[in-house]
């Protein structure tokens, strides 16, 4: 669809946008080509994952307010406007978190606190302790995992605690890292069966990865936090927002009305220069990030890897320690065009007799059989079994659907780590802002590669993909 600039700014519409505007347009006859462009492109912004389109960014467009009848797909706060659906979503968020700053949750039976905390993960046991909502923020190697098992211990709670996060990979790795068999679960699978507004039975959630989550699972999940429930979000706030709508979870943090901890110190020393590297990222230094990572032109992709004798005990030790990202997921150099060459590749260079390790990643989540979306596992060519970090071994034509994981999208990999990355960014990559670069740096331990042009790399690391909002506003000026 052709561009419009309005003012200094160019929206770019697709057909959605247009049949949005012209079906008010039949309904509305007083409607003109202005009101018309001022619906086209609340849509594009809302399908960008923004839940409102501030008018004062755009001046050139009218106000909602001077044409009546549009009060059932359109709603305004100040300057904002939104869908109909988005504001509904956002004031039910407001509510919740309202109602859960004003509760007060029933007693515990406290342990003492684990001492080797220092005193910021501290402060987070007790707000987590004494809250019903509380939020715990922190960049790599912080210890936020490390906290939420103290958390845990010092409750004192031996059951009724559940472990979540938006995918199973991450819900699953937060529970192995606890070392204690509290129940996991997805929190797709855990709302599709609770109704909204119905308590869940649990005295302590955590919630991991929570920048991944959208509005609309933030609003469910809120909304089942009863009043003998306390609720703790950890998560990164300056990772990827999520693929859907909205960025509540940087959001809450940046409105200050919650008790939030921020964990700061670096606590691994492998992590050093990845963490300065990120913190470049987060503060838009272009010039910083590029005189620190090491850019190329043409990657050289290590997937050579071959087996004399399917043993399995040899599979994770490779595919751990190295992982190959891209921003992309179409494209010539997007996740799925790659998975398809590598996968050509590494299987026309076998040796006759060789036993072939094929990086596989699930896309949809088998819940009987343990496998869940985001999963990580290997299946042994010609053997025709896959096998999973967690000890699973299932035969090929019994898995869930799954693709190749030789590449995987930065958005994927979230709740990863790995030795050494290399990062695919090329042209579109701009697009995702500096959080597609920040989430990829921060998978790695010790090395990261970018493979990119510079101009791509400047766009990217000056601008942000944070879904806009009037959620801050909202909650700081409510009493």
């Amino acid at each position: 669809m052709p561009p419009i600039t309005l003012g200094d700014t160019v929206e770019h519409f697709e057909a959605v946008d247009y049949a949005f505007a012209s079906a008010a347009a039949k309904r509305w006859k007083e409607m003109t080509p202005e009101h018309c462009t001022f619906l086209a492109t609340l849509m594009a912004h809302a399908r960008e994952g923004h839940l409102a389109l501030d008018l004062a960014n755009h001046p050139l467009l009218p106000a909602a307010e001077s044409f009546p009848g549009l009060g059932s797909w359109v709603k305004s706060e100040g300057s904002l406007y939104y869908l109909q659906k988005n504001w509904a979503l956002e004031t039910k968020i407001l509510h919740h978190v309202h109602r859960l700053a004003h509760s007060t949750p029933p007693p515990l039976s406290p342990q003492p606190i684990d001492p080797r905390l220092n005193p910021a993960q501290k402060e987070a046991v007790d707000k987590a302790l004494t809250y019903s909502l509380s939020l715990i923020t922190g960049g790599p190697g912080t210890g936020k995992t490390f906290t939420a098992a103290a958390l845990i211990a010092a409750s004192g709670l031996k059951e009724r605690v559940l472990i979540t996060a938006p995918t199973g990979k991450a819900a699953s790795l937060l529970g192995t890292a606890i070392g204690q068999r509290f129940q996991t679960s997805t929190l797709h699978s855990l709302l599709a069966r609770q109704e909204e507004g119905v308590p869940l039975p649990f005295d302590l959630i955590l919630a991991d990865e929570c920048s991944m989550i959208d509005v609309r699972l933030f609003s469910h999940l809120l909304s089942c936090i009863g009043p003998k429930t306390r609720l703790v979000l950890i998560g990164d706030k300056y990772q990827l927002p999520p693929v859907e709508a909205g960025s509540v979870f940087a959001d809450l943090i940046d409105a200050k009305t919650l008790p939030i901890t921020e964990l700061s110190q670096s606590l691994r020393s492998d992590r050093q220069e990845i963490l300065s590297l990120s913190q470049a990222i987060q503060q838009g230094d272009v010039d910083a990030v590029l005189r620190v990572i090491q850019v190329i032109e043409t990657p050289t992709y290590p997937f050579s890897y071959f087996l004399e004798k399917p043993d399995p005990s040899t599979l994770f030790k490779h595919f751990g320690q190295f992982a190959l990202l891209s921003c992309m997921r179409q494209g010539p150099l997007g996740v799925d065009a790659l998975n398809k060459r590598l996968f050509e590749q590494h299987l026309a260079s076998a040796p006759a007799g060789s036993y072939l390790p094929i990086p596989i990643l699930i896309t949809r989540s088998d819940y009987e059989m343990g496998l869940y979306n985001g999963d990580v596992g290997v299946v042994l060519h010609p053997t025709g079994m896959a096998y999973f970090q967690s000890g699973k071994e299932v035969p090929l034509r019994a898995l869930p659907p799954y693709e190749y994981g030789y590449c995987l999208s930065v958005h994927k990999s979230q709740g990863s780590e790995y030795d050494e990355i290399l990062l695919i960014a090329p042209e579109g990559s701009e697009h995702f802002g500096r959080e597609v670069f920040y989430t990829a740096v921060t998978r790695a331990r010790q090395k990261v590669t970018l493979s990119g042009s510079p101009s791509v790399i400047r766009e990217a690391v000056a601008s942000s993909s944070r879904k806009r909002s009037g959620l801050v506003d909202r909650l700081c000026a409510s009493p």
